[in-house]
């Protein structure tokens, strides 16, 4: 095996630990943007059945062909949906601004709870800082769901099983 080698301690200054965290954030923020730029298209071509003309059985299937991940795709989808609930364009410009700060997979935990007129943005801006768990069981809660399974402890979720 061979060995690791010895971490070099670099000195980088607050200035510049800032600029890449700055960077990361704005990258993020474009690939959350371009995932649903992807989704709006998605959602076109499945309105009209897209795959099913050029001879595929499923979306999955013709998204796949195109080297797509369905998962992320589905997640966007998702997401699009949620945002697409409120009316206006500058509504939904409003609160896909706040879920490009929480970022594509907390966004698509929470959007079957997101809608006009309620607590979203609280929700949203609370999320930015949670953890996806705690996420998770937050949406859990409002949508007065039970835990799932595998997110007990294990001697709990054989306790699960066998009652």
């Amino acid at each position: 095996m061979r060995e690791r080698p010895a971490l070099v301690e670099v000195h980088v200054t607050e200035a510049e630990q800032a600029k890449l965290v700055s960077q990361l954030r704005h990258l993020n923020g474009d690939a959350f943007e371009t995932a649903i730029a992807l989704a709006k298209v998605a959602q076109e071509a499945n309105r009209i059945d897209l795959h099913a003309r050029k001879g595929f059985e499923s979306p999955q299937k013709f998204y796949e062909s195109l080297n797509i991940r369905w998962r992320s795709l589905y997640r966007a989808l998702t997401v699009l949906e949620a945002i697409q609930r409120w009316s206006t364009e500058n509504e939904q410009d409003v609160v896909f601004a706040l879920l490009v700060e929480v970022g594509l997979h907390k966004a698509c935990i929470l959007a079957p709870v997101l809608s006009p007129g309620g607590q979203s943005e609280a929700l949203i801006r609370w999320a930015e800082t949670a953890s996806e768990e705690a996420v998770q069981d937050r949406v859990t809660e409002l949508r007065d769901r039970k835990p799932r399974k595998d997110r007990l402890a294990p001697g709990e979720r054989l306790l699960a099983s066998i009652l």
